[in-house]
């Protein structure tokens, strides 16, 4: 059958116009009805190609089309577990896999040590690290400090990073089972040592175990209201020191905190490094010890409650200004 030319414009125009209307319902409406009757009216009136049911071109169009609704059926439900052990992690760095460290620690101590090969990123920089969302990232730091590294992990892979967590233990517990750690060997030392602040921010952490070492007469002394007074007393003898160190390795069992940070601290926060040698003696290993004890502590929580209190406004109306007329 042929057409003048008046017909072809007008079947022009009859296809412009079904056109627009196709994209204009899928635009603004989006309802999948509109388009089929639309796409079947269409491909029907004006012959061009052979007649599609409505049904067919229902069935393809869902298949190829994405749905608004698509991200709140398919909703993000946390990973049951962000941890990976020392030993999982070392077995994946000897072997090469594709897994990348990200040192979340600040760039003065990455240089100080750190493992090799890692990447310092801090954690507010992750999200837009955008190359780095389909690898295997596994979160580092001194190992004390959990609550951040857990927030972040579940707020990466809801953002769509694919495989991410952190390491158990931290470099802590990387150096105490031999893992690569290049850098300032004295500066490793300082490893297991917590400062105040560090302990102030990761108070609300219900999985940390305190231990205070303290002298009797010095257990709990002073620190009824502070983080410290969750702490299990083991009084330290150095006459006495194969039943202390059985009294910690008990609690740690007792308590469940064998994959969880183990805080000790005593007064003053001496004589660490005797007390830490005397406990691997014992086969216990990563703990953290508590800078300047439980003074420095107590001064450091009085500082910030001074802070945070309003400052008082003078009321003192008696006295003019020496420079006021």
């Amino acid at each position: 059958m042929k057409f003048s030319k008046m017909d072809e414009q007008h079947r022009f125009s009859f296809y412009v116009f079904w056109v627009m209307a196709f994209f204009y319902a899928f635009h603004y409406l989006g309802n999948i009805n509109i388009l089929v009757c639309s796409l079947d009216q269409t491909l029907s009136r004006l012959r061009l190609l052979p007649y599609a049911s409505a049904a067919e071109t229902k069935i393809k169009l869902e298949k190829n089309s994405t749905p608004r609704n698509q991200f709140k059926q398919n909703k993000f439900t946390p990973h049951p577990t962000f941890k990976i052990s020392v030993k999982s992690a070392l077995k994946k760095y000897q072997k090469s896999q594709n897994v990348i460290f990200i040192d979340v620690r600040e760039p003065k101590k990455f240089e100080l040590y750190r493992i090799p090969g890692s990447l310092n990123i801090p954690l507010y920089a992750l999200k837009s690290k955008n190359f780095l969302m389909q690898k295997s990232l596994i979160l580092v730091n001194e190992g004390f400090k959990v609550l951040d590294l857990k927030k972040e992990c579940i707020h990466l892979e809801g953002t769509g990073f694919q495989d991410v967590k952190f390491l158990k233990g931290g470099l802590n517990a990387w150096k105490e089972n031999n893992g690569a750690i290049q850098g300032d060997v004295f500066a490793m030392k300082k490893l297991n040592r917590v400062s105040p602040d560090c302990l102030f921010k990761e108070k609300n952490n219900e999985n940390l175990l305190l231990i205070d070492i303290s002298a009797p007469e010095n257990v709990n002394a002073g620190h009824d209201l502070t983080k410290l007074a969750e702490a299990v007393p083991i009084p330290l003898k150095i006459e006495d020191a194969l039943p202390f160190c059985k009294k910690v390795k008990s609690v740690i069992q007792n308590n469940g905190t064998t994959s969880s940070p183990v805080l000790m601290f005593n007064k003053d926060g001496k004589n660490y490094d005797r007390i830490d040698r005397l406990l691997r003696s014992a086969g216990i290993k990563s703990i953290f010890y508590l800078e300047d004890g439980s003074q420095g502590y107590r001064k450091y929580e009085s500082m910030q409650a001074k802070m945070g209190q309003p400052k008082r406004l003078s009321t003192n109306r008696g006295h003019k200004c020496t420079t006021c007329p």
